[in-house]
């Protein structure tokens, strides 16, 4: 009987003096595989035409706290989304391997020039074990992106 009135004295407490919960800013580190995936609205007036694009890239990204850099290689595939008068607007196939400056908070993540909302998994020694991000890049275009934590010896590159 004891057991019973230990538990509804546990639950009331959770009432009356709700949790803490202060936002741990995670620590990106490592390599992660990482989708990429950005959408260009198509703009069509007298003064510019724009057949919107499309830019998918498929990537490790590799996070260095104590630069604030983050090494992407991979490959992209983009291009316009619409064909105009039979033009050929064809999709372009590249490889990317370049470097940005990124910092974090526990909700945005800044690549480059542009900040991403954020969702992190799970953390491990602090590192977030995955992440979700995306958000407005440029004028015009949206952005989302997934990416994995990988363990040091399982990542390869793509072969093109």
């Amino acid at each position: 009987m004891q057991w019973k009135l230990l538990l509804s004295g546990a639950a009331a407490a959770l009432f009356v003096c709700p949790p803490v919960m202060a936002q741990t800013v995670p620590v990106l580190s490592g390599k992660y595989a990482t989708t990429y995936n950005q959408i260009c609205q198509a703009v069509t007036n007298t003064t510019s035409l724009s057949a919107g694009g499309t830019d998918n890239q498929i990537l490790v990204a590799d996070f260095d706290n104590a630069t604030n850099t983050v090494k992407v290689t991979g490959t992209s595939v983009y291009g316009p989304l619409v064909v105009s008068n039979g033009a050929p607007a064809r999709l372009t196939q590249t490889s990317i391997n370049t470097s940005y400056h990124f910092s974090n908070t526990a909700t945005t993540i800044t690549i480059g020039l542009n900040t991403f909302n954020a969702l992190y998994g799970p953390l491990t020694l602090g590192m977030p074990q995955w992440a979700v991000f995306g958000g407005m890049v440029g004028n015009g275009c949206s952005a989302s992106a997934v990416a994995i934590r990988q363990s040091p010896l399982s990542i390869s590159l793509p072969a093109q």
